[in-house]
């Protein structure tokens, strides 16, 4: 494993700092073939778009807002096989951290701008995606959040990705508060658009073996008359797990008398994917088309809890002589379907109809474990258990009307669009088996790792929501370009009605250069998950192994801390931007932003209580003999403020007998900081005075935990049969503060350092066959260390944050492609 260092190519990184310096760029200019595509050879600028606004034929260059297109090409010469990965290393304002814990590790979070995930919506050909069931409880990044599981749709049934980075709520509804991410599928049957790809690779410490096996293939399925295509994309990986525990092999019996752990797993868990799509339009008359697609999976990863020791109260010597090390296997399957009708009337009016239907239900099992509880009453105790599972609903109904109309006093047709829509969100809480949850006075309850889910802790929740919007655009002169938005919702349910718009400008000052600018407002309705979400884990609160409750917010439990039902959450944002394009190989795009939430729902502390105290003897009559000694729940807690700016730009240069290179150069400046925030109540100051619900530790994964500063640079060259693709990114530095304050004797805020990250690959194309070998993270980075007075993670074992990461701590990663188009 290598040491922490810069460990950088300097020569390389020098050589593309003069390149972007002279030529900045943005986007590579490769575009990948589809009914919805441009061609190859138009530049980034040039792309349409479908995203930020509903007037046809809008490029990214003419577009109101700041928005962003990812090719497939692009994804694929990324290096990575998911699509928050390559994302987070082709713009400058996506960050996709690694998590190795829990449901968290297999639902990583998309974070946008600094952003929580909640405040991003995902869309796919235009319709919202469902999010996750599980709720983020770890310590990290976007913790209490439950947002989208971009890695649940296969990269192989991927088009294109449309990133509109700018607020959007009047126009896509709750959750558009940092942007919009709209996945394009593959579309047509055309020869020589279909592919099949295998990889295969591994870490440079030799584990983290990747094997994956991806493909798609269209076909026609209509006639003359009635043309139809349908195109079936899947994906299928195993992909092995890494261990950079410190102390990993360490035997149980030599692990300190005290407490010491050995034989810790530490790194990404051993995961399984399988994915399917199917996408499809027929034309049922010249006037009317039926659409829709269907995107299926299944994946499961087993994580790892902290060991056991065979002295520990938790073990049972009979069972494990040498302790244990717990599993959690955690199974996560989804389902999204829509189905919808499009066309043109008489009335000269564009009309589309559509429904769709999401779900994700995520199943948790744990296995290499026992119950001491249970073995004290029964004599034995199973060492497999299930635990309970989550389940989220999305159903969607909607409608959208659009038409151009020429007023007289317009210079030019108004682009007008109406539409509305019914959603139905669902979220169900089921039990775990009796043995996963049983408790005993005076013993360690339930199952070790994670409790399983109690009878009093499940249901079922719906909530309804109506909605309304317009969304209007023209071209108020032959250099003012104009967009107004608004849009209404009504909840039947703990949120009420709410109203959000935007209004968006674009002025041509001269033939390359444009200014744009945004302003709006949104709001984010707090997720059922959020308002339900209950569950009790085994976590670490002062190197002690301790019971920590999290408890829905109307549940007497957090009632009885001071809770209350929350609200929603309200935004207003303000861009401005400029477009240049001096040359019409060379584009470059700034945009600055300032993003403003208030009521941001955040997950509390762990809320101690001393034994013996009338809250702890509350808590723990509400679950006889679980010996919970901590608490959590979700509460309206913070105003912040985000400001940022964005840099992208791109030149393209015709190499003429040598080929083709296209440089990209991109930049994002984030810094979010905290208005005001609510650290306590009345009723939780009475009992536990000491108590704050948000310490400086949870206020610095809102301020610094993601890196402030990005930078990205790539050449991606093609000549003949041969393509090399070099891109490094710049990960800024991040702050881990310790939860409470003040801090104790040696414990102190840690600065993780900033890294450059190279990833590299080079392609062969021999016929319809091509050939890629690279690396991601070439020179072996790690993130910085932790210090040993704020081992957070047990005597070291753990020697990296690798829950503020951005890039993991595996260290180089090496893979080879085979890819066969046809």
């Amino acid at each position: 494993m290598k040491p922490t260092g810069s460990g950088l190519s300097r020569t390389t990184t020098l050589g593309l700092l003069l390149c972007a310096i002279n030529n900045p760029a943005a986007a590579l200019a490769a575009q990948a073939s589809s009914d919805d595509s441009t061609s190859s050879a138009d530049t980034q600028l040039q792309k349409v778009v479908v995203t930020g606004t509903r007037q046809t034929g809008r490029t990214v260059a003419e577009s109101l807002a700041p928005i962003q297109v990812i090719s497939s090409k692009e994804l694929q010469s990324s290096g990575y096989s998911d699509i928050g990965s390559a994302l987070s290393a082709l713009l400058p304002a996506v960050t996709f951290p690694r998590f190795n814990q829990g449901a968290a590790g297999l639902q990583r979070p998309f974070i946008l701008r600094g952003l929580s995930p909640n405040q991003v919506v995902v869309l796919v050909d235009g319709v919202r995606y469902h999010t996750s069931a599980t709720v983020n409880l770890n310590s990290d990044l976007a913790r209490g959040s439950a947002p989208v599981d971009v890695a649940s749709i296969p990269t192989s049934a991927i088009d294109h990705i449309e990133v509109l980075t700018d607020g959007a709520s009047a126009q896509y509804g709750s959750d558009a508060i940092a942007g919009v991410v709209n996945i394009i599928l593959k579309h047509g049957a055309t020869p020589g658009a279909n592919s099949i790809e295998a990889e295969f690779g591994k870490t440079k410490e030799g584990d983290g073996i990747h094997r994956s096996l991806a493909g798609s293939y269209g076909l026609d399925i209509g006639t003359d008359e009635h043309p139809g295509w349908a195109r079936f994309s899947f994906n299928a990986a195993n992909l092995d797990g890494t261990n950079r525990a410190q102390f990993g092999d360490q035997n149980a019996q030599t692990a300190a008398a005290d407490g010491g752990y050995a034989y810790q797993n530490r790194g990404d868990s051993p995961e399984t994917d399988y994915q399917g799509a199917l996408n499809f339009h027929y034309q049922l008359s010249p006037d009317i088309t039926t659409y829709g697609n269907v995107i299926l999976g299944q994946r499961e990863e087993t994580t790892y809890g902290n060991y056991r020791t065979q002295n520990n109260s938790r073990n049972i010597k009979a069972i494990y002589p040498n302790g244990y090390l717990p599993e959690q296997v955690v199974t996560s399957n989804d389902l999204q379907t829509t189905l919808g009708f499009k066309g043109h009337n008489a009335a000269d009016w564009d009309w589309k109809t559509y429904a769709s239907y999401g779900e994700n239900e995520v199943k948790l099992n744990a296995w290499n474990t026992l119950n001491v509880s249970y073995y004290n009453s029964y004599g034995y105790s199973p060492t497999h258990f299930y635990l309970g599972k989550y389940t989220s609903t999305d159903a969607q109904v909607g409608t959208e009307w659009s038409k151009e109309f020429k007023l007289g006093f317009l210079p030019n047709p108004l682009s007008f669009t109406w539409g509305a829509g019914v959603h139905r969100e669902g979220y169900k809480i089921g039990a775990g088996e009796p043995s996963s949850y049983y408790a005993l006075n005076g013993s360690a309850a339930g199952a070790q790792i994670r409790t399983g889910t109690t009878p009093d802790q499940t249901g079922s929740w719906s909530r309804d929501s109506l909605n309304t919007f317009v969304d209007l655009e023209t071209d108020l002169t032959d250099k003012l370009s104009v967009g107004l938005a608004g849009r209404y919702e009504d909840y039947n349910e703990g949120v009420g009605s709410t109203s959000s718009g935007k209004l968006s400008l674009r002025y041509q000052l001269t033939n390359t250069l444009a200014l744009r600018g945004t302003l709006s407002n949104g709001f984010r309705a707090p997720s059922l998950a959020q308002q339900h979400y209950q569950s009790i884990n085994t976590s670490i609160v002062n190197q002690q192994l301790t019971q920590s409750g999290t408890y829905a917010v109307d549940s007497a439990a957090a009632r009885a801390l001071g809770a209350q039902d929350l609200k929603p959450e309200k935004s207003n944002n303000l861009s401005l931007g400029l477009v240049w394009s001096p040359t019409q190989d060379w584009d470059l795009t700034v945009d600055a932003y300032q993003i403003t939430i208030d009521n941001q729902i955040l997950y509390s502390d762990k809320i101690l209580m001393p034994t013996g105290s009338a809250l702890s003897d509350y808590f723990n009559g509400t679950v006889p003999g679980q010996q919970v000694t901590a608490a959590q729940f979700f509460v309206n807690a913070a105003k912040t403020q985000t400001r940022g700016i964005d840099l992208v730009s791109s030149h393209r240069f015709d190499l003429q007998e040598f080929g083709k290179l296209n440089l990209s150069a991109s930049a994002n400046y984030n810094k979010t900081r905290v208005l005001s925030i609510n650290n306590s109540n009345s009723v939780l100051s009475q009992y536990s005075p000491s108590s704050q619900l948000f310490g400086p530790g949870s206020q610095s994964l809102l301020t610094d935990a993601t890196p402030r500063t990005k930078y990205s640079l790539t050449a991606d060259w093609s000549y003949d049969r041969w393509s090399v693709m070099v891109n490094q990114t710049r990960y800024g530095a991040v702050t881990r503060s310790p939860s409470s304050y003040p801090y104790a004797a040696g414990i102190e805020p840690q600065r993780y350092a900033a890294r450059w990250i190279t990833n590299a690959s080079v392609s062969y194309r021999l016929g319809n066959w091509t050939l890629t070998a690279g690396a991601d993270n070439l020179f072996d980075q790690y993130p910085s260390k932790v210090k040993s007075s704020n081992d957070q993670y047990l005597r070291n074992e753990l020697p990296y944050d690798t829950g503020l990461s951005p890039y993991g701590a595996n260290g180089a990663f090496y893979y080879t492609k085979l890819n066969y188009t046809f």
